[in-house]
Parts: C-alpha cells; structure tokens; sequence
C-alpha cells in the first residue's frame, strides 16, 4: 500500500513539475509538506519575484539539481538566502527549494507570456478597428459622392 501511495505522489509531482497552475494548499499536499515546508518555499518563491528572476530569466534543468561545487546555482540561492544551520540543504533542496523555484518561474514565464500576449493583440485590434473605421468611411464619402452625381 505503502508503495502505491508513493507511486500516486511521485505521479502528482511530475503534473506540478510540469506547470500545471497550483496553489501552495496543493503543492502541500502533493509533496507531503509540513507547515515548516510552506513557509521556506514562500521564501524561496518571494526571493525568486524579487531577486533571481531580475538577474536570470531561464533556468537550465540542470542548475535545480543539488551541487556542492562553490559555483553552482544551488550553493548560489543557498547562500543568497542565507539557509544554513537549521536546515538540511540537500534534503530541503530536492524536497522544497527546487521544486518551489520551478513553480515560480512557470508562473512568471505564463504570466509574462499573457502580458506580451495581451498587449500585442490590443495593438492588432485597434489596428483592425482604424483600417476598418477608414474603409467604411471612404465607402461612405464614394456613395455620397456618386449619390450628388446623379
């Protein structure tokens, strides 16, 4: 049974892992979270809007694997947000941080995406809007012309 309930999470995981938009009360409880697990990955989700989205718009899949190497992305977020100690950083890595990281920058991306998206179909609607409004008004202005003619 046991084995079966690790299975349905494992399979949960990789539909968040893929960017299905989920709220924390799901992640929680699709990654078995306790209370401490939310609030590191508000955390690492807030230092990712204010911090690392600003110096890194794409993270490569292989800098959310754990590294101990003094250059790698892992040791970088560590240390930048000052986890030591009381924390476990390879378990609370591949538990909480990576996978928190991964939400946030799916949604910044989706979110990012909808903005350009909305903002170029505005300018072709209102373009659409002004060729149309300039057709009809020189329809107009031809039948009027050619109704004065006759």
């Amino acid at each position: 049974m046991r084995a079966l309930t690790n299975e349905v999470r494992e399979l949960k995981s990789n539909n968040v892992e893929r960017g299905k938009k989920t709220n924390m009360k799901e992640m929680q409880e699709t990654f078995g979270w306790s209370g401490e697990d939310v609030m590191l990955s508000a955390k690492v989700m807030r230092f990712c809007g204010e911090f690392l989205f600003a110096r890194y718009k794409f993270i490569d899949k292989t800098w959310l694997e754990y590294s101990t190497e003094r250059k790698s992305f892992c040791r970088y977020v560590i240390n930048q947000m000052n986890i030591t100690g009381e924390y476990d950083c390879k378990r609370e890595w591949d538990r909480v941080i990576s996978k928190s990281i991964n939400k946030k920058y799916t949604d910044m991306r989706c979110n990012l995406n909808t903005a350009v998206r909305k903002a170029y179909l505005c300018e072709y609607y209102y373009y659409c809007v002004i060729i149309l409004y300039i057709s009809l008004t020189s329809t107009l202005i031809y039948f009027h012309c050619s109704l004065k003619s006759t």
